[in-house]
């Protein structure tokens, strides 16, 4: 047996007359391939920073907070009635509270957290109220629209417009206004202006017998400020 050569080429100062490894049509069968690639890979990485670009500029120009992008993410039950119909509602409804919290304390009314809008004290229960606040201590946790944690002092005082919670607190509610309505002895009701008469309660009867569809730290309602009319029934 004959002993192994090295293999290799020796590369004078003329490297044109060295012969190459591959078939000619071949090496640029490979070299026209090589660059197709290149001219791809450079292509998709155009692509990739215009797709960057266009989400940075889109998140700088976006608002830091918006009611109508929100709105699509938290329900606020009742509060979907049709225009008309809430303006001719409207026409007929008077708050004895006025339209803000100043005017609600200068007039002597109360704020509910629970039913998240101010009463006269006519048709305030306080003892229905305060029952339910101990009886459900542990269940009450409320956000700004920004996602802020509000302490519960803060919103027992009134001073949030809008706030986000759960749907721990959605199901305490239904359970507070519709013991309101069976305890309801006294000849006064409250009235909003923003749902027909009982539909609210029967847009809770429903959700009650379904509890559980959410979990209960679900961040899904959104509860807005109302001033409530107390009137005879």
């Amino acid at each position: 047996m004959g002993r192994l050569e090295d293999f290799y080429i020796q590369m004078g100062p003329d490297i044109s007359s060295v012969d190459p490894i591959l078939p000619q049509k071949l090496s640029k069968s490979v070299t026209k391939r090589t660059l197709r690639f290149r001219i791809y890979i450079f292509a998709i990485s155009i692509l990739s920073i215009t797709g960057i670009t266009v989400v940075l500029i889109s998140t700088l120009h976006r608002p830091l907070f918006s009611y109508s992008a929100l709105s699509s993410l938290y329900t606020t039950s009742l509060r979907t009635i049709s225009s008309n119909q809430l303006q001719r509602m409207q026409l007929l409804y008077t708050s004895q509270c006025g339209n803000s919290p100043s005017q609600a304390r200068k007039r002597g009314c109360h704020f509910d957290m629970i039913d998240f809008s101010w009463q006269q004290a006519n048709c305030w229960d306080e003892d229905l109220y305060t029952g339910f606040l101990t009886r459900y201590k542990d269940i009450w946790y409320w956000e700004t629209p920004e996602g802020n944690p509000v302490p519960l002092d803060e919103v027992q005082a009134g001073l949030y417009p809008a706030l986000h919670t759960n749907w721990n607190f959605y199901v305490v509610h239904c359970l507070y206004i519709l013991e309101r309505m069976m305890q309801g002895s006294s000849s006064l009701q409250l009235l909003d202006d923003w749902s027909p008469r009982y539909s609210h309660a029967k847009q809770c009867t429903l959700d009650l017998k379904d509890t559980e569809k959410f979990l209960g730290n679900t961040m899904m309602t959104t509860v807005k400020m109302w001033y409530a009319s107390c009137e005879a029934r």
